[in-house]
């Protein structure tokens, strides 16, 4: 969907309740037009009767201008969807491949192979969030005594990731966020500052952080931020959960 048609669809669906109206009014107009026919003198009727016709053939216009509506919405939904499901199949599956490729390698190998799936895995959200201006994904491992950390992989617009460190506000919210298997999801730096986020906030507006958890041990931390307000939303959010989980088992395959 272009952003042309996505904005024509914005605004008709901003407008949706004026189909409904008209179909609960027009119905009213055309009885008290008929009624007016009958109390106007007789030169009169061909325009009254005229005039409810009108509003009942519009009426039933509208009526099939709904449906042919909710058809358009129906199929631009499933092809949304299906667009939406080869993306994700088509982005994911070198990580998955990698995660599918560790239980039968060795030690220093799956080592390897976590770097390999963390590259994919920050490639892979790149890659779908194409339309998203400038977006930037870091995987971050936490180190073996949980006081920091460091960037594994990154990808997207040029600023290097900063590690998180314990001994400072920054580093221990984040930490801490990880420690608890927590994520945190802000659309507009701007006007919500959770208390667990103490970034610099200085090259991006929107943010969303997952803990990397097998729900035993955390890991590290999977982030995706932007430089524009709200170009981050739920669907995000969740995507970001997802890559968050394949890696879990990638840290815990690398980690045995």
């Amino acid at each position: 969907m272009t952003s042309v048609q996505a904005a024509v669809r914005g605004a008709l669906t901003r407008l949706a309740w004026m189909p409904t109206a008209l179909t609960i009014t027009l119905p009213v107009v055309a009885a008290l037009l008929f009624a007016f026919k009958n109390q106007m003198p007789s030169p009169w009727d061909w325009v009254w009767l005229g005039l409810g016709a009108a509003a009942l053939l519009l009426n039933g216009l509208v009526q099939y201008a709904i449906a042919w509506w909710s058809k358009q919405n129906e199929d631009a939904e499933i092809e949304d969807a299906n667009r939406l499901r080869v993306a994700l199949r088509d982005a994911l599956q070198p990580v998955a491949e990698i995660i599918g490729a560790m239980p039968n390698a060795r030690k220093s190998e799956r080592v390897s192979l976590l770097k390999a799936a963390a590259t994919q895995a920050v490639s892979a959200l790149i890659l779908l969030m194409k339309d998203v201006d400038r977006a930037r994904a870091v995987v971050y491992a936490l180190d073996v005594a949980g006081t920091s950390m460091s960037p594994l992989a990154h990808h997207g617009r040029g600023s290097s990731p900063s590690p998180f460190t314990a001994g400072n506000v920054r580093g221990d919210r984040a930490l801490a966020l990880v420690a608890h298997g927590g994520h945190l999801f802000v659309a507009d730096l701007d006007k919500e500052r959770p208390r667990e986020w103490k970034g610099s906030g200085s090259d991006y507006r929107t943010f969303i952080s997952a803990a990397i958890t097998n729900g035993q041990f955390s890991f590290g931390m999977v982030t995706l931020d932007a430089p524009h307000a709200d170009d981050l939303g739920e669907n995000d959010k969740h995507l970001v959960l997802l890559v968050a989980d394949l890696l879990a088992i990638a840290f815990a395959e690398a980690d045995r």
